[in-house]
């Protein structure tokens, strides 16, 4: 599991560990780091932190974009020699024995308190808090008020049940949820009868989700 400070504890499974698969060990010249996204120190085994890549299987970079390609394809660890670069790919993880745990993307990470919280996580106990989430679609993120980050929830539901749903019974059982859990207070919880967001590949947009919710184009019943 990966802990709240950034680190990540191997133990036996509860109920309340959240589980990860490993993606496996490094594939001829491939080599990873995991390093911290700010700082760009390389971290050691078992920290979460950004993952970045190099080998003969990475690109040079997007066509027509140098600025983008030195950000994102030429990225280099604190005090390294100009000519020694990485892939940063925007995702977080850890390695453990040398395999690799992607536990989220770093735009996703929602920070509130100085402590970290994956929204997979936060979605996870949201669709477990009551029976009539279990087959929603829930998106979580966080939104900065007076410059401190809030957690908002959107639940994506069928037009046909939006006027049967317990609405307070709902909202209770996620708050109570979340607090018991994650130790956080749920700022707004928004049922949606819109789809939310999604790559081509099927992967939750949260950052498109938060920019929907910040712009009202939610088609919404706020609990």
């Amino acid at each position: 599991t990966a802990t709240q400070t950034g680190n990540a504890k191997i133990e036996v499974s509860t109920p309340q560990t959240v589980q990860l698969v490993s993606s496996g060990k490094t594939y001829q010249d491939c080599q990873v780091r995991i390093v911290h996204p700010e700082t760009c120190v390389a971290l050691p085994e078992q920290h979460v932190g950004e993952i970045w890549v190099r080998g003969s299987s990475v690109a040079n970079g997007y066509k027509d974009n140098d600025h983008l390609t030195d950000r994102t394809f030429k990225a280099r660890l604190a005090g390294a020699d100009q000519s020694d670069t990485y892939l940063r790919t925007g995702d977080l993880g850890f390695l453990y024995k040398g395999e690799l745990f992607v536990t989220g993307r770093h735009k996703d990470l929602i920070i509130i308190n100085g402590r970290n919280h994956y929204p997979q996580d936060l979605e996870q106990t949201v669709i477990q808090a009551h029976p009539a989430l279990a087959d929603c679609r829930v998106a979580a993120f966080g939104i900065d008020v007076d410059t401190q980050e809030h957690l908002i929830v959107a639940a994506s539901i069928g037009k046909k049940i939006a006027n049967n749903i317990p609405s307070q019974e709902i909202r209770d059982s996620v708050a109570e949820a979340i607090t018991r859990r994650h130790g956080l207070k749920l700022q707004a919880l928004v049922f949606t009868t819109s789809r939310l967001p999604e790559t081509s590949s099927g992967k939750l947009q949260r950052s498109r989700c938060r920019q929907m919710y910040q712009n009202g184009e939610f088609e919404t019943r706020r609990l």
